[in-house]
């Protein structure tokens, strides 16, 4: 039995003439919910483009495709760059063109698919857009912080010897005393881990502070759940689906040029050279 319908047996069960004001209220509000309810599991199964492009003749949908290819294929030329590192171009291309190719295509024709296969659409689509988006924005924020730290880091073995000369010389005066290289390491590590140990501590209290973890990873999965999931959105003229299949295409050359400064700033790193 559905879990609203004891109400619509104890509606359906009080004679005509004996029904009071707040049994007839209560049972059409949750006739209204299981209404609303059905209508919205309807609406999800639908893509979000999926009842224009029906509408469509087979000639637009040819024209269309063309039309998106080649600004897919303009903007990988002219726009997108390449790191150097065949297999960093090899998984920037994937993830470029897969998702994109997956979002649009798996929306125009949701409805056809069995529910399995929608589910897994569904499922991919945001697991993967919401994966490379936090790994992004993970990438930006690390490579900021390096960009930061990299030169206290480099300064810190030749300020711990010099800090610690006098006490180094006045050691290897002493007669019985171990050897000196073993006292300059230790300090040298010790130092070293202390520093390094702040600076992590200091970059994670940052992170949690600025509350990036909300702008790279909850405020995406909020979206991705808004318009793939929930279908807020659906295309019903021109204007909305050309602009939601191009904000996709434009979304993944972002991407990519993300990922492509990523590797330069790692290439231009001492650690690098």
């Amino acid at each position: 039995m559905h879990p609203y319908g004891f109400a619509f047996a104890h509606f359906s069960a009080i004679p005509s003439g004996k029904c009071h004001s707040q049994n007839f209220l209560q049972a059409s509000k949750i006739k209204c919910l299981l209404i609303t309810e059905r209508m919205e599991m309807r609406r999800r199964i639908y893509g979000v483009t999926e009842q224009y492009w029906a509408g469509k003749d087979p000639e637009f949908k040819f024209y269309w495709g063309l039309t998106r290819q080649a600004l897919a294929w303009c903007l990988g030329i002219f726009v997108i760059t390449k790191t150097g590192n065949i297999w960093a171009d090899a998984l920037v291309t994937l993830l470029a063109g897969g998702i994109p190719l997956l979002i649009t295509a798996g929306q125009r024709d949701l409805s056809k698919y069995s529910r399995p296969l929608r589910r897994r659409i569904t499922k991919y689509s945001v697991g993967i857009t919401l994966t490379a988006v936090t790994a992004l924005g993970m990438g930006v924020y690390v490579a900021l912080m390096y960009g930061l730290f990299s030169g206290v880091v480099a300064t810190l073995p030749p300020l711990a010897l010099s800090a610690a000369a006098p006490s180094f010389q006045a050691l290897a005066n002493i007669p019985t005393s171990p050897e000196v290289a073993f006292f300059q390491k230790a300090h040298i590590i010790m130092i070293c881990a202390v520093v390094i140990g702040s600076l992590a501590a200091a970059s994670f209290n940052a992170f949690r502070g600025m509350r990036l973890e909300e702008l790279i990873h909850w405020l995406p999965k909020r979206g991705l759940i808004k318009y793939l999931v929930r279908k807020e959105l659906i295309a019903t003229d021109i204007t909305t689906f050309v602009g939601f299949e191009l904000s996709i295409i434009m979304a993944s050359v972002m991407f990519s040029s993300g990922v492509v400064m990523l590797f330069q700033i790692a290439a231009m790193s001492p650690a690098a050279s």
